[in-house]
This record gives structure tokens, sequence and C-alpha cells, in this order.
């Protein structure tokens, strides 16, 4: 059997081929008698024979052109022929032909709103989509919406509907207070409901090729066959274009069992909660997995879909990078800094543009003022957002015992709340920062639902995919990788200060769900 290197195509650099044609020419003359001396050619003759412009040159150098492009039309049937380097058309046409699957469509999005109306007023809602008797409403947008979940106004009237897309797309996603403006209200309502407490979720535009060819190599790595856990994962992840991915637990409940455990697309969703499924990707798949209305099990099988629960994961990390500059720290003398491994947090919150901070030592505004000190630049982490948020110092007084006392000049988007992580500014560069901190707790995936130790059932109900194969369950040392990697050249050295969480529970029932490391509090300081 021929061997890696073997099954290698040779690879040909322009002139390459003229070469060796030529070379056989020489060589080939070399055997025969010049007919005009009767004695073998010289090399004199040979060498002017073959010179550069020359006839024969010139037919060789054609046919190295036309070698070479034949050669560039194999390499990129080569890479074409990759499902992960493959272009769309080639995608489109022959990998989905050949394993049977197709792209995906849009899909909207699903989220609660608060509705109003006189006590008693009664929102009807259906889980079949669309459905003519349900309550429909439409965003400024015009995209349409349907209630699945009623209710009626309570004594004050109001009640809490969960509404889902009709129509599909990233733009099914309103913001908090968003108005949906109903279609058909019943009598006694308000003729528009807000988006409450949360955006709503789930809704993305049709597959991409990135995401079609994540979806067929996972297919072919792990082959589905006669409902293994390959096969649910591949229905899953067929269900809806939201589903990121889908991992299986067999025997989690008893033999036979199956819990499947759903993470969604980010999309443009911020914050922990933003790999969550929502409650229409949910119900898409189970629609699709769970007996007895799904069309691919069969109805004795016991298939429990659930979302994955959230565990909060809170990191300190050091970096080196440049002093004073937009490439780094914006001050020469990055204020505050951490001596150990706990981050600077407010401590005392007088309003939302004055408070106090407690660091690991006094003296750290520069030159070792006392302050008030103005030009001391920080930013504050979003835990809800996974963002930072520059703030607009004003002063910065050094109290002695550790203590700081900041003074804002206005107050900042992000409420403020006893806890909060404060760190040195680093600009735009900290919306990269926070970037790739999201991006890491991104590629991790769901943990055990059994103790794996001492559980009788560890030998089948593990997560399949296994942990060391696919998405990664633990979190440590590797989040400082991502940051080197998005960050670049400017940041010389980086380490992981701390880190509160890095296995996922357990949970202490599995249908409570497995548990996914998500970002909590983050700071950063100068290394």
């Amino acid at each position: 059997m021929p061997s890696s290197a073997e099954r290698e195509w040779v690879q040909f650099n322009r002139g390459e081929l003229r070469e060796a044609v030529l070379q056989d020419f020489r060589d080939g003359l070399r055997r025969l008698d010049n007919p005009d001396t009767g004695l073998p050619f010289t090399e004199d003759v040979l060498r002017r024979a073959t010179a550069r412009g020359g006839r024969f040159y010139r037919e060789a150098d054609a046919d190295d052109q036309i070698l070479i492009g034949i050669q560039k039309r194999d390499e990129f049937f080569a890479q074409q022929i990759r499902i992960d380097r493959a272009g769309s058309s080639f995608l489109r046409n022959y990998h989905a032909k050949l394993w049977g699957e197709s792209f995906l469509d849009a899909f909207g999005g699903s989220g609660e709103v608060l509705a109003h109306g006189t006590p008693g007023t009664t929102w009807l809602g259906s889980t079949l989509v669309p459905d003519a008797f349900a309550v429909t409403g439409t965003d400024p947008g015009q995209r349409r919406y349907q209630v699945v979940t009623g209710g009626v106004a309570n004594s004050i009237g109001f009640a809490t509907l969960t509404l889902v897309a009709i129509d599909g797309g990233d733009e099914t996603n309103p913001a908090v207070g968003t108005a949906i403006t109903w279609t058909n209200p019943p009598p006694g309502s308000d003729p528009s409901a807000p988006v409450k407490d949360l955006d709503f979720r789930g809704g993305l535009d049709a597959e991409t090729d990135a995401d079609f060819a994540s979806r067929l190599m996972a297919r072919v790595r792990h082959k589905p066959a006669s409902g293994n856990w390959a096969h649910l994962r591949a229905f899953a992840r067929a269900a809806s274009v939201s589903v990121e991915d889908a991992f299986v637990y067999p025997c989690a409940f008893l033999a036979g069992s199956v819990l499947i455990a759903l993470t969604a697309k980010r999309g443009a969703a911020l914050g922990p909660l933003g790999r969550v499924p929502g409650f229409n990707v949910l119900q898409a798949v189970t629609a699709m997995l769970v007996p007895p209305s799904s069309p691919l099990v069969p109805g004795r099988a016991f298939v429990v879909v659930l979302p994955v629960t959230t565990t909060s994961s809170n990191l300190v990390v050091q970096l080196a990078q440049p002093l004073g500059s937009n490439a780094g720290w914006l001050d020469a003398t990055p204020f505050p800094r951490v001596n150990g491994t706990t981050a600077v947090a407010i401590t005392t919150l007088t309003s939302q543009i004055l408070f106090r901070i407690t660091a690991s030592s006094a003296g750290q505004l520069p030159q070792g003022v006392a302050g008030p000190l103005s030009g001391v630049r920080l930013m504050v982490w979003a835990p809800l957002t996974s963002t930072f948020e520059s703030l607009v110092v004003q002063t910065v007084t050094d109290l002695g015992a550790t203590v700081y006392e900041v003074q804002l000049a206005t107050a900042p988007a992000k409420t403020l709340a006893l806890g909060d992580w404060i760190s040195p500014d680093m600009g735009t560069r900290g919306a990269t920062l926070a970037a790739a901190v999201t991006e890491y707790f991104d590629s991790l995936g769901p943990g055990e639902v059994i103790n794996l130790l001492t559980d009788e059932r560890a030998v089948r109900a593990f997560r399949n995919p296994a942990p060391s194969e696919e998405s990664p369950s633990r979190a440590g040392q590797s989040v400082v990788s991502f940051i080197g990697d998005a960050m670049g050249a400017a940041v010389t050295d980086a380490t992981l200060a701390s880190i509160s969480v890095t296995d996922p529970p357990v949970p202490s029932d599995p249908v409570l769900g497995p548990s996914l490391l998500v970002a909590g509090k983050f700071a950063a300081y100068a290394l």
C-alpha cells in the first residue's frame, strides 16, 4: 500500500518542465550524428540549438505553460474534493448530493413580550406555525411573529407571552423594548407589546458554506448508522440552522434512554447566554427527535432534548504590551495593578459617577501621588454582554490602605454595581480582547451529566462526541493562546493569573442538563 508521501502530487514550478523537455532533447541528439558533418553533435551545437529564444526553446516553453495550467486545474480539483476547502458550487453540487444533505433554510427567533390590555384579555397561541387561530404581530421591519405560549392579562392588565418568528433570518431577533404590533389583537388588547427583558434569540440566516461544511465533516468523521449517537446528532443539527451542535448522552436515565443537549449558534447575540438555545430551537429539535411526533425516531425510543445550562467562570489575565500607546495600554503607567490573582473590584458604590475600588497595594498612582489625579484611564467589564466599556474618568484619589476613589465625568452606559471588575483602559483593543475571550468560551462544549468516576452508568452515559475529540469541556491556560492570536504581535507575553472554574459541575440529576462554562467576570492587567 502506498505511503502518504507516495500519494502526494508532485508539484512543478514554472520552467521545470521546460528544462526537462530540453534536457531530453539534448540527450537524444547526443546519440545521433550531425547530418551536416557526419559526426556526433557537439555540445556547442546543442547549446545553440536549445538557447533561449530559439525554436526548440519556445516549443518547450509552450509545453511548460500548458502543463502548468493543467497542474493548476488539478490543484483546484484536489482542493474542491475536500469538504473543508471546497467552494460553494462544489459543496452544493457535489458534496451535498454525495452525502444526501442540503443547505438549511433561515430560521426565526423567539422571545417574550409584555402584552397589556384590560384584565382578563386572552391572547391565543399555537405551537403550529403559522396558525390562523393564533395571535400574530409584526416588528417595525414588517417581519411576522406568532404567539406560541398564550396568556391572560392579570389584575393590572399584563401578560407575558412567548412569540416565535414566522419569517427567518438574523433580523428576527428584535432587541428589548422593540414594539411588536398586533395584526389580529384580541378585544381589550393594546395595539402593540414591547420585547421583555431579553433580546429575541435563535433567528439566523440560511446556512453558510462554512457551517454546512462543518456539519458535513462531523457526519463524515462520525458515521451515522442504525440510530447510534452520531445518527441522533446529525438529525438534531439538521433540524434547524440555529443549532450549533448536539451532544448525546446514551443511557443517561436508564437503559435505552438518550439525552441530547443542544448549543445554539451565537449569531449576533452578546453575552454568556448567546449559545443557549431558545424556545423555537428546542421545539424544532424536539419535533424532529422525540416520539411519538418524530418522523425519524421509532416510537419506542426514550429521547429527551434539553438546552445546556451555564456556569460562569471568572478570569484574570496579565498582558505585556506597549505602554502609553493605542497598540497596548493607553496610560504610560497602567492603573490599577495586581500583585496576585485577585481582580480589582468596586467595593463602595456611592453613585454611578462616584465609587471606590480596592487594589492589591497602596501608592499605585503615577509617581506615587495621592491625588486627586486626572488623566487616568479605566475600563469596566460588563458581564451581561461580555464586553469592556471605557470609563470617562475625572479624577482618581489614593485614600490609603489600598483603597482608591474614582470620580467619573459622566455615567457609563453599563449600570455599575458592587463587585464589578475594573481594568486599565486599552481603548479599542479592549473590544478585541473581549471578543477573544468570548471566542475561547464558544469553543468549549458541555460537561458530563453523571459522575464518570462513581456512577455505574459511566461505561455508557458519557458525552458524545468525547471532549478529547471535539469541543473540550475544561477551561484553562489555553485562553491565553486565543488572546495572543487575536491581539497580535503587540502582546509579547501573557499569563492566566486566575480562573474560578475549570471543570463544569455535574448536575444533581441528568434531567437538569449538562453544564457549559461561559465567561463570567474578566479583567486584564499589565504584566
